[in-house]
């Protein structure tokens, strides 16, 4: 992600690095913001190549349903595009594949969920490409592309996001007593629901920081308000299930599928939130601590299809403090021809991700190295040459798919021209 000055476009897609107490990383925490010192450890913008390589693969490209429906049906992939969302800013290399189907299957008293094949499924809930960002709430994904504009104490940013808001994969009632060790029920019925959303639109955030100075350290607190439209949000949900008879043997197996939609023409969605951020900076240290969506209002209307005739028309409203908090710091080490820094993050959502990482800047060469844990393990190893101000630089990415747990690889780039 990139340093920016007040005034300029910035692209900044989440990538699967730490949240560093820097500006480039305001949108975790607004006191970020404030935080001027010129960042040695900036490799450049990273391209957001992901969007692209979703148009460019038939397997991520949704857009083929209403442009070539016989390539669509042959070759697009739910979660080949999902996982795509995840991470904008790269392209994959192997995004994870769907299932086949998912099979609640009864076995001498126990219950195992499979894939068609076999594979055990992950129960989690897992936000999204930002790491807090949800379906159907306040918390929407960071913009790929933003204009950032400061006049005295009070920031702006104006962005374009469209990411994932999150997956999950959570038993129902009767499942989840199973899994905690109850016995297996005559004549009951066992239930999974597995879930992927994701969301497009504009935002505008407006921050204003107070920073208190001392002999040798400044503490900033920024309160923001956070409004947002979107042109497209998406939510895909399998139920699968199975029943037990009166003699506590498998009695038959089901799944039903659902499709969420709202885009231009087919409903809309808005909202707001109220976000608070501080952060500490005194000698090499910094560190941060941020509340977000304390308040927030979210509405989204489209329609719900399940295989009726008619879709139906649906109204989704959510009101009321659901906040997610996110805390980092670093440590830098000055070298005689460079500098080293030590970061860590933590991101508090409906799930918990954690990140750490080393930077190194030598002469003209930078290095980096992040690695922590988001619904399953991801991590990036980066390098690149610097020139006065100008980057280029080579990521390398690699995560666990959703659900199965894959291993998925992919290639970022960061690209900085201007002297």
């Amino acid at each position: 992600m990139e340093a920016f000055f007040p005034g300029e476009f910035v692209f900044s897609p989440y990538s699967a690095t730490t949240v560093r107490p820097q500006p480039a990383y305001e949108f975790f925490n607004p006191a970020f913001a404030y935080l001027r010192e010129e960042d040695p450890f900036d490799f450049g913008p990273r391209i957001p190549l992901g969007i692209a390589a979703i148009f460019l693969f038939p397997e991520r490209n949704p857009l083929l349903y209403f442009t070539d429906r016989d390539l669509f049906d042959t070759r697009f992939d739910l979660l080949s595009f999902y996982d795509q969302l995840r991470y904008p800013a790269s392209v994959l290399i192997n995004p994870g594949r769907s299932p086949q189907e998912v099979i609640v299957g009864i076995e001498q008293e126990t219950i195992r969920v499979t894939t068609g094949d076999g594979r055990p499924l992950l129960f989690d809930d897992v936000s999204g490409a930002s790491g807090i960002s949800r379906p159907f709430s306040p918390l929407v994904p960071a913009p790929l592309v933003s204009y950032h504009h400061r006049r005295k104490d009070i920031y702006s940013v104006t962005g374009v996001f469209l990411a994932s808001t999150g997956h999950s994969l959570k038993p129902g009632d009767n499942l989840r007593g199973v899994l905690e060790g109850d016995p297996v029920e005559p004549d009951t019925r066992y239930e999974v629901t597995a879930s992927a959303s994701a969301a497009g639109g504009v935002s505008q955030s407006l921050s204003y920081g107070i920073t208190a100075y001392g002999e040798n350290a400044t503490v900033t607190v920024a309160p923001r308000v956070v409004g947002y439209y979107r042109f497209f949000t998406a939510q895909a949900r399998i139920q699968a299930g199975a029943e037990t008879d009166q003699e506590n043997l498998p009695a038959g197996t089901d799944s039903r599928q659902s499709l969420f939609l709202s885009h231009p023409g087919n409903g809309w969605g808005s909202g707001a939130r109220l976000d608070l951020g501080t952060a500490l900076a005194r000698d090499r240290f910094r560190a941060g601590v941020s509340i977000l969506n304390i308040l927030g209002v979210d509405t989204v209307t489209g329609t719900i299809t399940d295989g009726n005739v008619e879709d139906e028309p649906t109204r989704i409203t959510t009101v009321g403090p659901a906040p997610a908090a996110t805390l980092s710091a670093s440590y830098q080490v000055p070298l005689k021809t460079g500098a080293l820094e030590f970061a860590v993050d933590t991101l508090l959502s409906e799930s918990i991700s954690a990140h750490g990482g080393v930077l190194l800047v030598r002469r003209a060469f930078m290095f980096g190295l992040s690695g922590g844990y988001k619904g399953g393990y991801e991590g990036t190893v980066t390098a690149g040459v610097r020139r006065g101000r100008r980057r280029a630089a080579l990521s390398l990415n690699v995560h666990q798919s959703p659900f199965v747990q894959d291993v998925v690889w992919g290639i970022g780039l960061h690209v900085r021209v201007r002297r």
